[in-house]
């Protein structure tokens, strides 16, 4: 944190209260606490901050970790959302020499084990649960992250937000915060619609993408992508090229990644080859990775037949009732 600056950048903004709260001093207990052993704030209060030294090293008690504390520490850090990525952008650039030309965006959710009705404006919803939990409400969380991993925006969202409806805002947001440039995105097939990259392709400057392929257009491609040669990528990794109509498919195969899944009896249904994606010098835009061929090697289709019911988890629920002894 002090090689970051965030001790003085927290310290400036969150002060101390009329009771003489360090809120700094609550943050840095909640950061030691997310990266040593992360858990609930419950627990930490409990039982996890007298377990450690950080009383003695903060020449704190333990009212430093009073519950009710440790759930307004989180809420006093939200109003300073943007300021925080403001401050990391120029710290990240001078540590690290980072650039912001290539964005992997994602999104996940998380789910509660609460009941509806809930407050107006509240973002738990019932929708498409990648936790396998449909019975239960979540939000979804959108992130943007450098190769290296420093994060430079997210987002909370409703739990029924459709990944598709959300590129064209953070495309919006990072240009806003870091510039125009010619950057590449790298995304799953399902966050970005035909509209939204042709909006990218149409952009001055071009946005680059890096996508995966829609299934019915990698099927469409297939005795196009057949009768392509093999090219080395790097050791281990092939691809065939195909480019059609201004983008670039890239279908590619890793030696390494079919020997993982060979040796990885819990999930026989995994492509050997999985879709990828490339960009073209210079301005040619990359479109996607079809999927692998059925026709290429009789194993490797195989394989992918297997897939039909692949990471789906049969859950069973069973009714207990109490009976007198």
């Amino acid at each position: 944190m002090r090689e970051q600056q965030l001790d003085q950048f927290w310290c400036k903004r969150l002060g101390v209260s009329r009771k003489g709260t360090l809120w700094d001093q609550v943050l840095f207990v909640l950061v030691a606490y997310r990266l040593l052993a992360p858990g609930s704030e419950w627990r930490l209060h409990r039982e996890w901050f007298q377990r450690s030294a950080l009383a003695d090293l903060l020449g704190e008690d333990a009212g430093l970790a009073e519950i009710h504390k440790l759930y307004r520490g989180h809420d006093r850090l939200l109003v300073h959302k943007q300021a925080v990525f403001d401050h990391l952008m120029g710290r990240w650039r001078d540590l690290f020499n980072i650039s912001y030309d290539v964005l992997l965006y994602d999104l996940t959710s998380t789910y509660f084990e609460a009941d509806p009705p809930f407050p107006e404006g509240d973002k738990r919803r019932f929708g498409y649960s990648r936790d396998h939990r449909p019975d239960c409400v979540q939000i979804v969380i959108a992130l943007v992250v450098t190769p290296e991993g420093l994060p430079l925006a997210y987002e909370v969202l409703p739990g029924n937000t459709a990944d598709k409806t959300t590129l064209r805002g953070f495309l919006e947001r990072i240009e806003r915060q870091y510039g125009k440039a010619r950057r590449v995105w790298l995304m799953d097939r399902g966050v970005a619609t035909e509209e939204v990259l042709a909006e990218m392709r149409a952009a001055d400057p071009p946005v680059h993408y890096l996508v995966g392929t829609p299934k019915g257009r990698s099927t469409r491609l297939e005795k196009q992508l057949i009768a392509k040669p093999w090219q080395e990528a790097r050791p281990g990794v092939q691809v065939k090229l195909l480019a059609q109509e201004g983008e670039l498919y890239v279908l590619a195969q890793s030696r390494d990644r079919a020997g993982k899944e060979r040796g990885n009896s819990s999930a026989p249904g995994e492509a050997v080859v999985g879709p990828a994606q490339a960009t073209l010098d210079d301005g040619d835009l990359a479109r996607g990775a079809a999927d692998e061929t059925r026709r290429r090697a009789r194993s490797v289709a195989h394989r992918l037949a297997l897939g039909g019911d692949r990471g789906r988890r049969r859950q069973r629920y069973v009714q207990l009732s109490a009976r007198p002894r």
